[in-house]
């Protein structure tokens, strides 16, 4: 797979190189919307209860993931522990 990477006027050239590789057989794309979806807070910690949830170990995600669960219950976060779910 061969890519090119354009940081800078995407939206002013994208389109006519999209156009001729795809004349040329070669797909491409722009992704820079899923890239900014992908930096949302809410979605990065979607994807680190997916990490989570898909890995024997990931203490970072834990963490960030108990830090937003005191933010959603308006606690602490020390006390997130403390607390029985369900």
């Amino acid at each position: 797979m061969q890519l090119i990477l354009a940081k800078q006027k995407v939206d002013q050239y994208g389109c006519e190189i999209i156009r001729e590789l795809n004349a040329l057989g070669v797909r491409a794309r722009v992704e820079s919307e899923m890239q900014d979806l992908l930096s949302e807070r809410c979605v990065e910690m979607v994807m680190r209860v997916f990490r989570l949830a898909a890995s024997e170990r990931d203490p970072r995600s834990w963490q960030e993931i108990l830090q937003l669960l005191a933010v959603i219950l308006q606690i602490n976060p020390a006390r997130i522990f403390q607390i029985r779910l369900g």
